[in-house]
């Protein structure tokens, strides 16, 4: 707690303060920050198990990579992202 300068009761205010946030809160600050077509999501996982899911999301490119961030194909993923 010191290290990161919380006050004494940080831990024992945190929860009313969490639940003091409402959906028009998450909203409104989610606008501001997050800009549509500059949002990464990385999903972990078997290929064949979550990229029908994800494409059905509809929320843009479904890039496949390996371990080492260079893109795979389809075929080279093999069913599990290597």
């Amino acid at each position: 707690m010191f290290t990161c300068s919380l006050p004494l009761d940080f831990y024992t205010t945190l929860p009313t303060k969490v639940d003091a946030v409402t959906s028009e809160d998450v909203e409104r600050v989610s606008k501001q920050y997050f800009v549509p077509g500059n949002i990464f999501v990385v999903v972990v996982g078997d290929t064949s198990k979550v990229e029908s899911g994800l494409q059905g999301l509809d929320m843009g490119k479904v890039q496949l990579t390996g371990f080492d961030g260079k893109p795979l194909s389809a075929t080279s993923a093999g069913g599990a992202a290597q």
